[in-house]
């Protein structure tokens, strides 16, 4: 065998031990949720002249590029899904802490205590002389108001928590802007050598970064031809290489609630009800806000009410208002 010959089954074995080794990088990443498994792109050798002779044969075989088996078009589209997701699983999880507020799900609910104040409205009808029933009624008629006061102020102290929600789950999109801007650099930089590169493992950390972006605030994004991901946010680009714009959170209404701005321009930006960071918006400025306006409803038409009742009764000397 002449040294041709020899190359070509060295060349073999290089490559399969290639092979090998990504099967075994795939096997020992098993477990890791954010790895992407790998496969070893094989190609013919190239003949070492452009001249073709006679007999002439192959020169073995050559590692191309090892890339990862994953669907791009699945990415971002399950990354658009995940800004809903993001959204409504926040909704719910603040929904939940609501009912615990009403606590509606025990005896001493706002509907239990609503009850009972009626209740008490209905025995006094049956013995309006009775002191007892009386000092009953207003027990109750206290127990209700202390109930709406504490829901109310229960109300206020969540709407504050999610103001402060807000401002960490800014930070968080802050920070993984940073980090897929620092991947890209890394990616570009190791991918520069050649196609035969490819930076997997740091390709891993970004699509884990993009995943847990995508479900903070809806992104669209690309890849260019450097192996870097543009990332945008209604149009306007939020990462573009390494260089990436940042949100802040500005204080700008009379309760002091913060709202996204762009870092650069100062303009407010609107998430659209999508990302858990605008769930947390919208939780705080709407539903919060929506279940307020019922309860100060509630209690207004049942005050107008006791008032109207009061206005048609006699008082314990006959006389009447």
């Amino acid at each position: 065998m002449g040294f041709g010959g020899l190359y070509i089954s060295i060349s073999g074995i290089n490559a399969n031990k290639k092979a090998l080794d990504t099967v075994s990088h795939n096997i020992a990443n098993v477990n890791n949720p954010n790895y992407v498994r790998q496969r070893v792109i094989q190609a013919e050798g190239r003949y070492s002249t452009d001249v073709i002779t006679r007999f002439q044969y192959g020169t073995g075989v050559n590692i191309q590029q090892i890339n990862q088996i994953r669907d791009e078009f699945l990415d971002m589209k399950l990354r658009r899904e995940m800004a809903i997701y993001g959204y409504y699983f926040t909704k719910s999880e603040i929904l939940e802490e609501m009912e615990v507020i009403f606590n509606e799900i025990t005896s001493s609910g706002l509907q239990k205590v609503m009850d009972d104040f009626w209740n008490g409205w209905s025995e006094l009808y049956k013995e309006p002389d009775s002191l007892t029933i009386r000092g009953l009624l207003h027990e109750k008629a206290v127990a209700f108001t202390t109930t709406v006061n504490h829901i109310a102020t229960q109300l206020d102290d969540l709407q504050f928590n999610l103001n402060k929600e807000i401002s960490i789950k800014a930070e968080e999109v802050n920070s993984l802007l940073r980090e897929i801007a620092d991947l890209n650099k890394k990616i570009k930089l190791a991918e520069g050598y050649g196609p035969h590169v490819s930076a997997n493992d740091y390709r891993d950390e970004r699509n884990r970064a993009l995943d847990e972006l995508s479900g903070l605030i809806p992104i669209s994004y690309y890849e260019n031809k450097y192996g870097e991901v543009v990332v945008s946010l209604n149009g306007r680009d939020l990462i573009n290489g390494d260089y990436f714009n940042p949100i802040e959170v500005k204080l700008d209404d009379e309760k002091g609630f913060g709202h996204i701005h762009w870092s650069d321009t100062g303009e407010k930006i609107d998430l659209k009800g999508l990302g858990s960071l605008g769930g947390y918006i919208d939780a705080r400025d709407k539903l919060v806000v929506e279940y307020r306006t019922r309860l100060n409803i509630l209690v207004g038409e049942l005050a107008s009410s006791i008032n109207a009742l009061h206005k048609l009764g006699y008082d314990l000397e006959g006389a009447q208002d």
